[in-house]
């Protein structure tokens, strides 16, 4: 995501869940945790990166053994 202005994050899963975010930044510090999302099943959750965001790398790891999607938008 670095180098974009815009970025969105879509997550949505098959059930109720956690679902916990990390980044990783700089390549040198490892991956760090950035924030959790509640989830209800079938109900997308959506947010808009604050301007100035940047990243090299993010995953994401579910509290509930789920079907779980996140779509990353960037322009």
């Amino acid at each position: 995501m670095t180098g974009y202005d815009e970025k969105t994050l879509t997550l949505l899963s098959d059930r109720d869940t956690k679902i916990k975010v990390e980044v990783e930044i700089d390549h040198l510090t490892g991956w760090h945790h950035w924030r959790e999302f509640d989830l209800k099943a079938n109900e997308p959750c959506t947010y808009e990166f604050a301007p100035g965001f940047s990243a090299h790398w993010i995953r994401f790891t579910s509290t509930t053994d789920c079907r779980a999607t996140a779509f990353l938008k960037y322009e």
